[in-house]
């Protein structure tokens, strides 16, 4: 599985970077940051140029999508390896992918924003290199609840929909990473995991949270008593 930390901010990126493959951001999440698009591209390339990073590309129409994409291409942060422009899911946006896919095959997308299997489906036709299902947002219209508040297990809606997104992409046979987003807990990226997303991306908080459990922290406690004892 390939690992983003969902953040912009600068302190989280350098405390896991050597754990994750890459960054996702949207505009709100610079923004929550104290960043500009510019400066945190910049910066995520000067001092980060091992990561990927996923970065809005968000326009009116198909047309003014693919002039905005290629503006960035002139960036000097532009590198085709690394950096993958997010595009949300329309008929403006799956066209706007094919376009640019079909001059460039260098060029990388995420088409995002995917909240139903349909949508995925039409999207793939555009061979993104990455659909992203938002699980926890989509869970929250269903149910009523947000954020942290706890959803019932086994009866899921945000992860009935990244089934129905895995099985649809597998039948295209395609190479397209399903992205799981907005996930919430570590629960969530746990269920991400076995259902087989082949990718995903965590908030600072819920993969510093994934790396600890209370029985690792009573034991290693413990290792340090009886060696200092020693």
């Amino acid at each position: 599985m390939l690992l983003f930390l969902d953040t912009a901010d600068m302190r989280e990126i350098k405390k896991y970077s050597k754990l994750i493959d890459g960054v996702t951001t949207t505009p709100t999440i610079i923004k929550r940051d104290g960043m500009s698009s510019e400066a945190f591209m910049t910066k995520m390339h000067a001092d980060f140029p091992e990561l990927e990073v996923h970065i809005e590309a968000l326009a009116e129409d198909a047309h003014k999508t693919e002039l905005l994409v290629k503006e960035f291409m002139t960036k000097p942060w532009y590198r085709p390896d690394k950096v993958v422009f997010k595009i949300p899911i329309s008929l403006d946006g799956i066209l706007a992918t094919k376009n640019l896919k079909s001059a460039d095959a260098s060029i990388r997308v995420n088409l995002h924003m995917a909240f139903s299997a349909a949508q995925s489906s039409l999207a793939l036709r555009a061979k993104p290199d990455y659909i992203s299902p938002l699980i926890g947002r989509y869970a929250d219209r269903v149910t009523g609840l947000h954020g942290h508040e706890m959803r019932a297990p086994g009866n899921d809606p945000g992860f009935d929909l990244l089934k129905d997104i895995l099985v649809s992409s597998a039948l295209e046979a395609n190479t397209t990473h399903i992205l799981a987003s907005s996930l919430r807990t570590v629960h969530d990226f746990v269920t991400a995991v076995v259902l087989g997303a082949g990718a995903a991306t965590l908030p600072p908080a819920v993969l510093g949270e994934a790396l600890g459990h209370p029985l690792t922290t009573e034991g290693v406690g413990q290792f340090w008593q009886d060696l200092l004892a020693v």
